[in-house]
């Protein structure tokens, strides 16, 4: 009896899933979605920085269906002004990027040299303009550095370096290591943070066990201001939200007026190792 109750209970449930399939089956159709028209816009990067000439990278904007590669705005009008002096941009066909060709370096303003940057940029196709503002903070100097190597049979170095943050005003950073563009194996690591979990101004960031023994290492604290804080998690969420199917779509923010991306002054201290056993 038990048998036969059993048996009937499972061609019960093959008949209902059969039935289910059949269903939902018949209820397939083709869904088409109506897109809007996407609207292209100027993609504007430039990071000043001392050591540097002035370097944009100026692309035009798709939409998530096109190509990754965005393509370059090939013929613009890219300036520069500070103190009053207009430094006119041109196109590196080769690089794709305008570059300020009389290769001034920047260098860190002095004490209380509050003085900004205006940058200006006109397509001379479509007519279009973008425009952003952005100056120099002073540099967070980093007190101390040091590494330290793991017991492995190749060790391997991790990098502490601790640092003064400025109270009561809010301060944002972006730290930065490399082991040298001549390595073998290049290798790169940054991240921004907030100065909301400092206490007591003392700040410290830690790079793991990443370097081995003979690497050349540069490590930088940059002092960023709120904007490119936010460009940067904004662009770290986009990121999140592209690998994910069902995620919400993400707005990278900037501070490009007229347009997408960002133009900011970034001041650094630097310390370089050479670890060592």
């Amino acid at each position: 009896m038990c048998c036969v109750l059993f048996d009937h209970m499972k061609n019960s449930c093959l008949l209902w899933i059969c039935l289910l399939a059949v269903l939902f089956g018949s209820c397939e159709r083709e869904l088409r979605l109506d897109l809007p028209v996407y609207e292209q816009q100027m993609v504007v990067e430039c990071y000043l920085e001392k050591g540097l000439p002035y370097i944009l990278s100026l692309t035009e904007s798709v939409s998530f269906f096109d190509a990754d590669l965005l393509p370059v705005v090939d013929s613009a009008l890219v300036t520069i002004t500070h103190k009053g002096e207009v430094d006119t941009l041109s196109l590196i066909d080769t690089l794709g990027v305008y570059v300020d060709l009389n290769l001034d370096l920047l260098t860190a303003p002095e004490a209380g040299d509050t003085s900004g940057y205006y940058l200006y940029v006109e397509d001379l196709r479509t007519g279009r303009t973008a425009h952003a503002n952005t100056r120099f903070l002073r540099e967070i100097p980093i007190d101390t550095a040091y590494y330290f190597l793991n017991e492995l049979d190749t060790p391997k170095a991790a990098i502490t370096l601790n640092f003064t943050d400025p109270t009561p005003a809010s301060n944002y950073y972006k730290v930065y290591f490399d082991n040298g563009l001549g390595a073998a194996k290049p290798k790169t690591f940054t991240w921004s943070f907030s100065d909301q979990l400092i206490e007591n101004g003392e700040g410290t960031r830690s790079l793991s066990h990443r370097f081995k023994v003979g690497s050349e290492v540069r490590t930088r604290l940059y002092h960023i201001d709120s904007t490119y804080y936010h460009f940067l998690e904004s662009v770290d969420d986009a990121i999140d939200a592209g690998g994910i199917s069902i995620s919400r779509p993400a707005r990278v923010e900037g501070n490009i007026n007229g347009g997408l991306g960002i133009f900011t002054a970034t001041a650094y201290d630097e310390w370089l190792f050479l670890i060592e056993e």
